[in-house]
């Protein structure tokens, strides 16, 4: 995999993971069902990991380092 975007996909998906559950339920309780709101809770969700990813996974894992 030499695509920047598939990598960065790639290193966020446990942190996608986790947050996507929240997310869903979320739309469900509110019954948000029209396309417009469900992408831009897919959109949420991929920023949300990847914020994940890099301001608390990285950080994370370093700590063993020290």
């Amino acid at each position: 995999l030499t695509n920047a975007i598939l990598q960065m996909i790639g290193d966020s998906s446990y942190a996608l993971y986790l947050i996507h559950w929240p997310v869903v339920c979320i739309l469900k309780y509110y019954e948000y069902n029209s396309w417009p709101e469900k992408s831009v809770a897919v959109v949420l969700c991929f920023l949300a990991a990847f914020l994940i990813l890099n301001y608390y996974e990285k950080w994370y894992l370093t700590l063993n380092e020290k």
